[in-house]
């Protein structure tokens, strides 16, 4: 595929793990011929596969987020030592804050290429 490499750095730098970057990349590309019909104008392929990109990597954090938030939340209801529970909130929170922090790039990112 002609942007392959470019997808993958994207990917890359929304999601900051290689092998989640891979996985976004090939769902990215499944959605892509999924939707190929929508595609009007072929010149705009680029712009049009790495929006479907984004907004895979979007739907990647968003579901990390929840996960974390869901078994952190799990966690703390099930910790009998409030000692304890407070330092998985602590750290429940952190995780929230440097998805935030990866989200933010994201949007930064979709700024910058006018996405």
């Amino acid at each position: 595929m002609m942007y392959q490499d470019d997808m993958y750095y994207l990917a890359l730098s929304i999601c900051k793990n290689e092998a989640d970057a891979q996985d976004i990349v090939g769902e990215t590309i499944v959605k892509a011929f999924e939707a190929r019909n929508q595609l009007r104008n072929d010149a705009r392929f680029k712009y049009w596969i790495m929006k479907i990109l984004t907004n895979t990597a979007s739907a990647y954090l968003t579901r990390i987020k929840l996960l974390l938030t869901f078994f952190f939340n799990l966690i703390v209801k099930e910790s009998a030592d409030i000692r304890l529970a407070e330092k998985y909130i602590t750290l429940s929170k952190t995780l929230i804050l440097l998805g935030k922090y990866l989200l933010m790039q994201h949007i930064q990112m979709e700024k910058i290429m006018n996405i």
